[in-house]
């Protein structure tokens, strides 16, 4: 799948970035397998709910939310979370260079400078994006909060309200517009799988 979808090359580091922290041995997020997790002997099922709003932007989309550590590289921390849309094609990123966050409410950061680096701060930066092909709409984060409700080794759960850049390939003059993301995710831990996401550069 690729991430890039527009031509414009000031996003070309946003998308650079996600591919070599999701691909480049930081993460490995599994969206296939177990729905699930376990905590307390209780199933934890895997899951978000998103909305988006805005002058042109009215969505709702929801999946499978799975989180992971960076256990690949020593001595270097990162966090992420994989949004898995149900119907196959959404996917989306919540990414920390620091470890997983305890209980509380975090920053969002801007990811749309052309020289972000998503794991250089321990605020979190957010991707999403609504398809699959060239013409598929981004939403990148601007500013806004995360509430973690939850922290354990087997799930992440909490809140988001998110303002982002709406993208759309298709609008001409108006491709960009904001959008507000808001929404629950409850992310179980990702350990085993039979696929993995993985972002194309």
């Amino acid at each position: 799948m690729r991430l890039s979808t527009l031509d414009d090359r000031r996003y070309a580091p946003v998308f650079r970035g996600l591919f070599l922290l999701f691909i480049g041995g930081c993460f490995t997020l599994l969206t296939a397998c177990d729905s699930g997790g376990s905590e307390g002997g209780e199933p934890i099922e895997s899951s978000y709910s998103f909305s988006a709003s805005g002058s042109v932007a009215n969505a709702s989309f929801d999946g499978e939310a799975r989180w992971a550590v960076n256990a690949a590289v020593q001595d270097e921390d990162g966090f992420g979370i994989n949004f898995s849309g149900s119907d196959g094609t959404d996917q989306g990123f919540l990414v920390s260079g620091g470890t997983r966050p305890e209980p509380g409410t975090y920053s969002v950061r801007d990811v749309q400078d052309a020289n972000t680096d998503l794991t250089a701060s321990k605020d979190l930066g957010f991707y999403f994006i609504d398809g699959q092909s060239d013409t598929s709409i981004q939403y990148l984060s601007n500013s806004g909060t995360v509430t973690i409700t939850e922290s354990t080794a087997d799930r992440v759960k909490g809140e988001i309200d998110i303002v982002t850049t709406r993208v759309n390939p298709l609008a001409g003059n108006q491709q960009e517009t904001t959008a507000t993301l808001t929404g629950t995710f409850d992310a179980t831990y990702a350990e085993s799988g039979a696929g993995i996401f993985a972002p194309a550069p």
